[in-house]
This record gives C-alpha cells, sequence and structure tokens, in this order.
C-alpha cells in the first residue's frame, strides 16, 4: 500500500537537510539552508531512512497518527480534513473513494491487520544486508511482547519503484496488538546497492536523543532560543520562529512517547547500540473482530463442498448470537449467502440459497440446506451487526472497503483514486468494484435488505462455486 497525501502547514524541508552535519556530531552554523547545487554537489557517501510528511514519506502504519483522547485513527493530526459527506469530496479536491476510504480507517481504533509495514528509503537497499533473525538481525520486527517476528512468519522486501523497505505478516497482523519495527543501520546496518550505509534522517536523530528537545521548557512561552536544538530547527523556519517552536514541541512529544512506550528497551533486548538505529517506529491493531480479505495471501472463504460449507476465518471471537442467516424472510439477516447467477437472472426465490450460519470457535461457518450448485457466481455478505462478546462490531479488511466503495478507484488515465494503494492494485480491485455496485445499487436487492448501506458491509466476496483458490 502506498501512503496518502500527508500534509502539514510545516515545511518538510527540515526532514530533509543537514543530515550529514548533524550525524557526524559538528558544530555547524544551523542557520545554513538546504540548495544543492546539482552541478557541484559530490556523489552522496551515506543514504537515509526517510521521514518526509509532506511528501507523505513516513514509516507507516504508525502509532503518530492515533489520537490519544479518541484511540482512533485520525488522519487531522496531520491536518488533512475529511468531508463528512464524501459525495462533497471532489469539490474539495479529494475523490470519493479517497474520502471514504480514510472514513473506514478513522472509524478504528488501530491499523488493519492486512496491510505491509514499510519504511522509505532515499537509495535502493541491497536485500542481502537485511536480516531478521537474531543476534546478527539488520531489521526489528517484533509484537508487544518483544516476541521477535521470523522469516517463517513474515516476508521482507524491497519496492523499487517506490524506495520502500516492506514487511509483510503471511498470515496478517494479530488484532489488539501492538508492534515495533526498527532499522539497523551506520556501519553494522543496512547497505544500498551501491554499498553505502544507511543513516538516521535528522527526525530521528532528534528522536535519538536522551535530553529533552526543548531544553526542559514545559511550554512554547518558556522556550529559550539559545536552546541547541531550537537554533536548529529555527534556520529552517526564518521567517516564523513560532512555528519552529511548534515543531519541536511535537518532536519532543514524539521524543518523550518513544522513550515511554518502551522502544529504545526493545533495541536494547536485542543487543542494538541506539546510537545504530536508523529508524524505529510503531504501530496498533484495532481490535475488533475482523474476516481478513487479501486473495494475494491466500485470505479468502474456504469451500468444504462435501458438506455444504463455505467457512469465514475470523480474528476475534464472534458472539455466536449475533448471527443470523439473511432471507426473503429476514431482511434484516446478518449474513447474506447469495446466488447471483440467479439473481441476474431475476430469480429471487433460488437467488437466496437457505442456510445456517454458526461459530466454530475460529469461523463463521455457513451451511447450505442443499447443494450448492456448481458453476454458478454465489456472494457472501458479512454485516457489521455481527459483534464479539462486548460488543465490537466486525470490521472490513482493507480490500473490503475498497470493493463498496460508491467511487471509483481509478481515474480517467488509470492512475488510481485512492493514494494507499498503487495504480495496479486500484485497476485490479475496480473491476470487483464494478462488479458489486451492480449488485449493491440493484433497488430490488435494497428493497429485500432494508436498504442495507455500503457501511454496514464488514465483508463482501463473490466467487464462482466452489473455487476460492481452489481449496481443499
Amino acid at each position: 500500500m502506498k501512503r496518502g497525501k500527508l500534509r502539514r502547514t510545516t515545511p518538510a524541508s527540515l526532514l530533509q537537510c543537514f543530515p550529514l552535519l548533524i550525524l557526524m556530531g559538528l558544530a555547524a552554523p544551523w542557520g545554513i539552508t538546504c540548495t544543492p547545487d546539482i552541478d557541484q554537489d559530490p556523489m552522496p557517501q551515506f543514504a537515509t531512512m526517510v521521514f518526509d510528511i509532506e511528501n507523505a514519506r513516513i514509516p507507516m502504519p504508525t502509532s503518530l497518527l492515533i489520537n490519544p483522547q479518541t484511540g482512533r485513527i485520525d488522519f487531522g493530526l496531520f491536518d488533512i480534513e475529511v468531508p463528512m459527506d464524501c459525495q462533497l469530496a471532489p469539490a474539495q479536491g479529494m475523490p470519493v473513494a479517497e474520502c471514504e476510504f480514510i472514513q473506514y480507517l478513522e472509524s478504528l481504533d488501530g491499523w488493519p491487520t492486512v496491510i505491509p509495514a514499510s519504511a522509505p528509503t532515499s537509495d535502493s537497499i541491497d536485500m542481502a544486508t537485511v536480516t531478521l533473525s537474531p543476534p546478527n538481525a539488520t531489521l526489528i520486527a517484533a509484537d508487544s511482547l518483544g516476541q521477535a517476528l521470523m522469516p517463517d512468519t513474515v516476508d521482507v522486501r524491497f519496492d523499487p519503484a517506490t524506495n520502500e523497505l516492506l514487511v509483510e505478516a503471511h498470515n496478517g497482523w494479530d488484532i489488539g496488538t501492538d508492534y515495533v519495527f526498527a532499522v539497523r543501520g551506520y556501519d553494522t546496518g543496512i547497505k544500498t546497492q551501491e554499498s553505502l550505509d544507511v543513516l538516521s534522517s535528522l527526525i530521528y536523530f532528534l528522536l535519538k536523543k536522551d535530553e529533552s528537545l526543548s531544553c526542559g521548557a514545559a511550554a512554547l512561552e518558556a522556550l529559550d532560543e539559545t536552546c541547541q536544538y531550537f537554533e536548529l530547527v529555527a534556520g529552517e523556519f526564518p521567517d516564523d520562529p513560532d512555528l519552529a517552536k511548534e515543531y519541536l514541541f511535537q518532536l519532543e512529544a514524539i521524543r518523550q512517547e518513544y522513550a515511554d512506550v518502551g522502544l529504545w528497551d526493545l533495541v536494547d533486548l536485542f543487543g542494538w547500540a541506539k546510537q545504530e538505529v536508523a529508524v524505529i517506529w510503531p504501530f496498533r491493531t484495532h481490535s475488533n473482530p475482523v474476516v481478513e480479505l487479501n486473495p494475494d495471501l491466500g485470505l479468502v472463504p474456504v469451500v468444504e463442498q462435501q458438506n455444504n460449507v463455505i467457512a469465514l476465518p475470523v480474528k476475534g471471537a464472534i458472539d455466536p448470537a449475533t448471527l443470523t442467516a439473511h432471507g426473503l424472510l429476514n431482511a434484516s439477516g446478518s449474513v447474506l449467502l447469495l446466488n447471483l447467477t440467479e439473481l441476474e437472472a431475476g430469480n429471487f426465490l433460488s437467488g437466496f440459497p437457505f442456510f445456517t450460519p454458526t461459530f466454530d470457535g475460529s469461523r463463521i461457518v455457513l451451511t447450505a440446506t442443499f447443494p450448492l450448485d456448481e458453476g454458478d457466481l454465489y456472494g457472501v455478505i458479512l454485516r457489521s451487526s455481527i459483534t464479539d462478546r462486548s460488543g465490537r462490531p466486525l470490521v472490513p479488511s482493507p480490500l473490503t472497503a475498497l470493493l463498496r466503495s460508491r467511487g471509483p478507484l481509478i481515474d480517467a488515465q488509470g492512475h488510481t483514486n485512492v493514494s494507499f494503494i498503487t495504480d495496479a492494485e486500484a485497476k485490479q480491485a475496480d473491476d470487483g468494484r464494478q462488479d458489486l455496485a451492480q449488485l449493491l445499487d440493484d433497488p430490488n436487492i435494497g428493497s429485500i435488505t432494508n436498504d442495507m448501506q455500503r457501511e454496514d458491509i464488514a465483508f463482501i466476496y463473490a466467487f464462482v462455486y466452489p473455487d476460492p483458490t481452489q481449496q481443499n
């Protein structure tokens, strides 16, 4: 996944300037500006792990986008205002699909479980230097217990198109879990394909400091402008010292948060020196139950044709009392099994097969009363009225959120309308979205589903029976 356009009023040039001078520990004049001269600049002697908010190149997912007051993802923290009515979003320069996808993310108390962790870099990485296994690991991927994730549970790759180091769990991340990722740089860490060392960005150089970046000041007005870190930041805000102070306090808050949640303790646990860390970032996954959907990872329904069963693996515990079969006599059922071939032919009676939904402890199981028709197109829909025993609703995984979108996922030029995904991902998902839109927008379907809204859909998948990836 790509990241969205994360923009703040604070210039991102701060994130790119001075890395060599600061990282070498030189007492350089802080006021110097970053103005490269293409004709005269020497070839770079190092690469960096990038942290550039303005151009949406930061490690993701990130705890920095969890609002501490609401406990939910909040893009307003990066000054992204999302319209309440996504049909009005295009007038504000945001595609409908992008608006709906951000609204979906902001409904969660943590990040989706089917999303790779990523860290942008300035140069291509030599993957032979990226290792997960201790004691010589150059990449930490660990859960909240400090348990390292190993190559048999995650894939690590480099995307040269976006210059990103990617870590993806084979079976998705666990729900309600804190994860930490760190990249080792400098002499003992990862290297570029040109054998260059990979260093911290200036931001992470500051976040690794053991002392207060505000020199102990607890409020903006108390900040002494002779504070060395203010002098550094002020060089990037020559016309607005108050903005420089605000930015410095934002960095100090992050520095304190990283220390408070024990990120550096994890680094110690793995035997790294703090100074070796090129980048480190935590994120939390949502606590709601989810039926994941990601065909690339094999996360699709399980078909047991011999038992007339379609099973949907669930992360989290489901309250069985919230599982009710939709039918012509129960338009509010939380589980829908549709024979789309029959519905397209106008055969509504046979378009809703009789079935019983149950929960077997790890799967929502749909057991058809009669054998399903081989070769017919079937659809399964789960509503968010399905909850766990605490009342937390079933939530969509990202692909489900894209498939239920009201707006196209690609524009007329074939580029993605959702900046979290690539053009290719958008094209592939939009083909399915268009097919499902015909169903979801059909007034006849609306009349027999109590006008089910897209926001009510927590899972949707269509397949030619008994296919799902030809399991069993």
